[in-house]
């Protein structure tokens, strides 16, 4: 706890506990009981009706940890909601990634089936070792196979998207082909730096910031106190 030095009276009506850098919040208590100050109207209520009153160590500290503990509570309250957000986008553009690598396989076999003496390179073999086969062009497709793993169809010769694009000419296959590279490695590229940011550790309150623990009183500027701010309701607000 950092005190101000131009609020370092030890009596006030309310107490402004504040915290800057990472996690910024704001909480305020009504004296001397130390009681959260939940709404604009309840702070206006303390400042003009209650007395000044004298403020010991012991009710600092109290009211520092309820602080902290306040606001590493919504801290984790919003690190869980994020990691929710980004846990339901992750299985989202896994399941893209995915469904570009079937599309790759189904676009390779529909070739094999018009291959013709001088096509040694394409085997019409519906086994997972078509995506294996993938791997011989590099990126993005061998990075796409070895994060995704296991889970992949087997391709089937019935299956509805191969029998539409067996249909298909030769150059309109290449061309889909490229544009599945495309898409592929922009939704790699994707994927990686959702994985990078779910290993990133929640903040703690205490382990970095300025703390601040101001008293207030009728003979202060009340401009400094001002409402709790909507965006860190660290104390309940």
């Amino acid at each position: 706890m950092v005190e101000s030095p131009a609020d370092a009276s030890d009596s006030g009506i309310v107490a402004r506990c504040s915290l800057n850098g990472p996690g910024a919040a704001v909480g305020y208590f009504s004296l001397p009981g130390g009681t959260t100050v939940e709404s604009l109207a309840k702070l206006s209520m303390a400042l003009d009706r209650q007395p000044t009153v004298a403020v010991v160590a012991a009710q600092r500290e109290k009211m520092e940890m309820q602080f902290v503990e306040a606001a590493n509570q919504r801290l984790m309250r919003e690190k869980k909601a994020a990691d929710d957000r980004r846990k339901a986008e992750l299985s989202s553009l896994t399941e893209e990634v995915r469904q570009l690598l079937v599309e790759a396989v189904y676009v390779e076999l529909a070739l094999a089936s018009h291959r013709d003496l001088f096509d040694e390179g394409l085997l019409l073999d519906f086994s997972e070792q078509a995506y294996q086969r993938l791997k011989r062009h590099k990126m993005p497709f061998a990075g796409a196979i070895k994060l995704i793993g296991s889970g992949l169809s087997k391709p089937r010769p019935d299956d509805s998207l191969y029998v539409r694009l067996q249909e298909s000419k030769n150059d309109v296959l290449t061309r889909r082909f490229e544009a599945i590279r495309g898409k592929l490695t922009n939704r790699l590229r994707e994927l990686v730096e959702m994985k990078k940011k779910m290993d990133v550790p929640g903040q703690v309150v205490g382990s970095s910031g300025e703390f601040e623990l101001r008293l207030n009183g009728i003979s202060d500027d009340h401009s400094s106190v001002g409402p709790p701010q909507p965006a860190t309701p660290a104390a309940g607000y």
